[in-house]
């Protein structure tokens, strides 16, 4: 495992079963990492400065490097990882020690990432996609390898898999794959115009809590009050830009609404080119394999053993023009912010149900009598309690004695105030049966299909097989219409439920007996 000097080996891409560390610039990555960090130290900086200990300024950033140098080198030389013939190793942690043995057979894939600095330097992250549910904290990953490295070891794992396929199915007596059947088949790609046009419905104004977030935490250093109304109205003042709005101010609210929409549709754009750039999903040996990314580049394994369901969902816009998005929910996240794997995220429904089908999806949508849905006693819960409490806001005048006390005290705006809660009742018993109506449920036998949401639909496709659990619950109101809400328990992201709501006790009942003596 060592040589005679106990020396780690060097970079070897044959993978002889000797222990290997990472690479050494991973040193100047994790400086790198912090930088972000830094920015909580800013303002003790700049007070430094403003207290005149300016000459405390560079010995503190240099301080501050090389204690980060020092932790990063300790844990640097106390990490190592092998390749042996049938199974990775790794060892880590510095007062704590962990070993880890990951056997080559419990490997689905092996997926590379790259950020900005990390490809700038040639490394890349390797993240070892397993069969384990605890999700993506029970992954193991290399942070950071050479990337012809990577590329290697994912090579070696995968000829490994390949070979063992190929003995299963020679001992069984069925033709073992060639080659050219093992390497990955395109199945979906994003152009540039369907990107950017995917970046115009992710309108977003995070610009704006991005600004407001810094503003707040540097406002003591600023010469002015960004928060101070006044500030800004002396601004306008002194430019004659208060006098034009009030002149055109029909133009000046229309300038500004276009303005939002600008801003917000560029803010979507960039983000989804950040994150979007070069999509694509190929079909591997045993599931898919999506890269795309401009900052970070992600090349991601997602196993078909993994996923647990697939869920279609739209806007108001995008379903009017035909556009939808696909993600899977996996036993593994997609990342910090994403529980489900995004597979599709501007595709036509077609492209959908042809990457379904490489899985063994159906989008069943049936015949509208086939498709179940909940009481629709549950339609005017809502309005009833808004009508309940604006009721209970009478009982003071309908127990004065005199009618003529009674007439001065409902005046014309006491009656506009009395008829609000009428009023909005109405709308909330419109919402009650736009969503009664968008939700709905239906069992082939095989998948749950779900739908919910009517002006932003989205349809679940679940399987049978990966139900873990069906709950009823019941409360007073379901109990006095004889309903029940069913919960599905998967495992994996969204949440890890999926919900039929208000069924008809004997429906929930019958659903749920077949969902279990499907499985």
């Amino acid at each position: 495992m060592t040589d005679s000097e106990g020396v780690i080996a060097p970079v070897d891409t044959a993978f002889t079963g000797q222990p290997h560390r990472l690479h050494p610039l991973t040193l100047l990555l994790a400086v790198v990492k912090l930088g972000p960090r830094t920015l909580n130290f800013l303002p003790a900086i700049l007070a430094l400065g403003v207290t005149g200990q300016a000459r405390l300024i560079v010995p503190a950033l240099g301080l501050f490097l090389l204690v980060t140098l020092i932790f990063s080198w300790i844990a640097w030389t106390r990490f190592s990882w092998t390749v042996d013939s049938d199974d990775v190793s790794i060892a880590s942690g510095v007062i704590s020690r962990k070993h880890r043995t990951i056997p080559f057979d419990r490997i689905q894939d092996v997926t590379i990432e790259q950020g900005v600095i990390a490809r700038a330097l040639g490394l890349a992250k390797v993240g070892f996609e397993t069969g384990s549910a605890a999700g993506d904290e029970d992954e193991a990953k290399l942070d950071s390898i050479a990337l012809a490295e990577a590329e290697a070891l994912r090579a070696h794992v995968r000829a490994h898999r390949a070979v063992n396929s190929a003995a299963v199915l020679t001992a069984s007596g069925e033709p073992a794959p060639n080659a050219a059947e093992s390497q990955d088949r395109p199945v979906f790609m994003m152009t540039m115009p369907r990107l950017l046009l995917a970046g115009l419905f992710s309108f977003s104004l995070a610009v704006f809590a991005v600004l407001f977030g810094l503003l707040q935490t540097f406002d003591d250093v600023l010469p002015f009050d960004p928060f101070d109304a006044d500030f800004w109205i002396g601004i306008t003042r002194s430019t004659g830009l208060a006098d034009w709005m009030d002149a055109h101010r029909w133009l000046a609210a229309v300038g500004g609404f276009v303005m939002l929409l600008l801003l917000g549709g560029a803010t979507g754009i960039v983000r989804t080119v950040m994150r979007d750039y070069g999509f694509r999903l190929d079909r591997s040996e045993r599931g898919f394999r999506r890269r795309r990314g401009l900052a970070t580049k992600t090349d991601v394994a997602i196993p078909i053993a993994r996923v647990q369901a697939a869920i279609i969902s739209t806007g108001i816009i995008r379903r009017l023009l035909g556009w939808y998005e696909l993600r899977l929910q996996s036993l593994a996240s997609d990342g910090k912010n994403e529980s489900d794997h995004l597979v599709a995220p501007l595709a036509r429904l077609d492209e959908l149900d042809a990457i379904l089908a490489e899985i063994g999806f159906v989008r069943d949508v049936g015949t509208e009598e086939q498709w179940q849905r909940g009481h629709p006693g549950t339609i005017m819960v809502a309005p009833a309690v808004i009508f309940l409490i604006g009721a209970i806001t009478l009982i003071p005048a309908m127990l004065m004695p005199d009618a003529t006390i009674l007439s001065d005290w409902i005046t014309p705006g006491a009656g506009l105030v009395l008829g609000l809660p009428l009023l909005v009742a109405t709308i909330a018993a419109l919402l009650g049966w736009l969503g009664w109506k968008g939700h709905c449920w239906r069992f082939d036998g095989r998948q749950l299909h779900i739908r919910r949401g009517w002006l932003s639909p989205t349809h679940i496709i679940l399987p049978a097989r990966n139900i873990q659990s069906a709950d009823l619950t019941l409360g007073p109101v379901l109990r006095r219409l004889a309903a029940a809400n069913l919960h599905f328990g998967v495992p994996g992201g969204s949440g890890g439920q999926h919900v039929v709501h208000a069924a008809p006790m004997d429906e929930a009942y019958r659903l749920r007996a077949a969902l279990m003596g499907a499985i």
